[in-house]
């Protein structure tokens, strides 16, 4: 089943909102000194970067 390049957008902005919402009100020296919102904030880029990926294989062809 082909990927729909929109779906993948629509993840991105998702992840980033959530990234977003994560961060928001917390202060460098806080963000560095707490592991799981560290990680969770790691693992919302690692949903943008596969997403923009399948946009890149969507795009030229891989995905079809």
């Amino acid at each position: 089943m082909p990927h729909d390049p929109r779906v993948c957008f629509i993840d991105a902005l998702r992840a980033a909102e959530a990234i977003a919402s994560f961060v928001e009100g917390v202060s460098l020296r806080e963000y560095c000194a707490d592991l799981l919102t560290r990680s969770a904030v790691e693992r919302q880029f690692e949903v943008i970067g596969e997403a923009l990926n399948r946009i890149e294989k969507i795009d030229s062809g891989e995905l079809v």
